[in-house]
């Protein structure tokens, strides 16, 4: 059954693609058995609620909500809002650099806050937080067809996007939990105190669509009244985006002891190379100010993710034959995996895969053009050869042979064997066994892996000592 849970979690987050930070994780979907399928009539009562009323993409009809609260009562089966003047004063907020006053439209009213009385303390007196806890979810409705995302000026004279304001306003209140609309989307916003923000945005033209029921059916399973009340606390939405957080941190602290470990074998397997090359390169590194043999392998690594994610959105021609075989990053781990398993006694004296390296880092910063495999220079100081030539086997003096192709063929790659360079990359690849998605914002085994989640890392462990 958690394997039809997780592919169910897995086909709406990919139609979905959350980008805007982590929100909820499908290894705490899949514990919390949250797979919810709705019935035709569902949608079909969403398409009631929310009538074609304009052109959409291609020439489509365009699906808007009529009325939001409606929407809000009939779809998910809230009962509980505030609204209007029923909303605590202290839940609005008066931005003074752009003389605006952000309130939220509809509150969601937690179940023991249903059962208290105005009478038993003044509200204009209770401070934004206490009475924020009141509530469960903040609404805000923006005026129809507003880019969430865009600075405007509709909802009041900050010139700001609308996101960012409820964004302000969620942490205000200190409610983490909102609900962001224009109409056309319903986007939901959690802001957790002291944490980055996170977002999904559920457009209606998809959710009216045949192909996705499967987001229309994620949308109710996450928002509807009975996942905030209907289902024991550890069950209940605020629950589950607050473990995929706790979850995120703990793959963050795995990854940033790999990346550390990772950092080891590079040293160990630069250390070995130099002892058998019998060159100074690595003496020179260290010689230098700044730290900067450390920063330089720190710089491989940081150089080897970026190669990964791009592989993973396939930023890079990861489908080009040519790529494929002499440059994907995965398809080296790949071939040096195979090795390891056939060879494992003799992989510390293979080499070749760290020359494969130098050249993927060299047709990223200078670009490449063979055939039709055309990959543009990226330039930047990250693949700068020029930054730290021990890196390639060339001392700190003159320019990088990088123009002349006499130049380059007389540089003297560093002997780094085949066993450091798998070593370095199964800790960038696998956790606890199984490959993780560096692209993506779920893992495939017990926690997300995101965007965050590897420059967290990364700070990490340019922060630890290194003896």
């Amino acid at each position: 059954m958690s394997e039809i849970d997780r592919r169910f979690h897995e086909t709406w987050l990919g139609m979905v693609q959350p980008v805007d930070g982590l929100v909820v994780s499908i290894p705490v979907l899949v514990d919390a058995q949250c797979m919810n399928r709705q019935t035709t009539e569902m949608q079909q009562r969403l398409v009631q609620l929310c009538p074609p009323t304009r052109e959409g993409e291609a020439g489509a009809e365009g699906f808007a909500i009529t009325n939001v609260e409606t929407f809000l009562r009939e779809m998910l089966g809230f009962e509980a809002f505030d609204s209007g003047d029923a909303i605590p004063e202290p839940l609005s907020l008066y931005v003074p650099e752009g003389r605006q006053t952000l309130r939220p439209t509809l509150c969601l009213r937690k179940l023991d806050a249903v059962k208290q009385t105005d009478d038993t303390i003044e509200t204009s007196k209770i401070e934004a937080s206490k009475a924020g806890a009141a509530y469960e979810m903040l609404v805000w409705e923006l005026p129809a067809g507003l880019d969430l995302d865009k600075p405007e000026t509709q909802t009041g004279s900050w010139e700001y996007p609308p996101s960012a304001k409820f964004d302000r306003l969620l942490r205000h209140c200190r409610v983490p939990i909102g609900l962001l609309t224009n109409r056309e989307v319903v986007r939901l916003v959690y802001a957790p105190h002291g944490e980055s923000s996170g977002a999904i945005t559920f457009r209606l033209d998809d959710m009216a669509s045949v192909g996705g029921r499967p987001i229309l059916d994620a949308f109710v399973m996450l928002l509807s009244a009975n996942r905030f009340f209907g289902v024991s606390e550890d069950r209940a939405l605020p629950a589950l985006l607050a473990e995929s957080r706790k979850r995120q941190a703990n793959v963050t602290n795995e990854l940033a002891d790999q990346v550390f470990e990772a950092l080891q074998w590079l040293l160990r397997g630069f250390a070995s190379a130099a002892e058998r090359d019998g060159r100074d390169l690595l003496n020179d590194a260290l010689a230098r100010e700044g730290n900067h043999l450390y920063q330089g392998l720190l710089t491989v690594l940081l150089r080897l993710v970026f190669v990964l994610y791009s592989e993973d959105r396939s930023l890079l021609p990861v489908e080009h034959p040519l790529y494929a075989a002499h440059f994907s990053l995965l398809g080296l781990f790949d071939q040096l995996q195979s090795d390891q398993g056939a060879y494992p006694d003799s992989m510390s004296r293979r080499f070749g895969a760290w020359g494969r390296i130098v050249a993927l880092f060299r047709a990223v910063f200078l670009g490449l053009s063979h055939g039709d495999l055309k990959m543009p220079p990226r330039r930047g100081s990250l693949f700068d050869p020029h930054v730290y030539p021990f890196l390639e086997g060339w001392g700190p003096a003159g320019s990088a042979p990088i123009v002349q192709a006499e130049d380059r063929a007389n540089a003297k790659v560093p002997t780094l064997d085949d066993e450091t360079v798998f070593r370095v990359l199964e800790k960038l690849i696998l956790l606890d066994g199984q490959r993780l998605s560096i692209a993506r914002s779920t893992l495939s085994r017990s926690a997300p892996c995101t965007k965050r989640s590897w420059a967290t890392t990364w700070c990490a462990c340019q922060a630890r000592p290194y003896a």
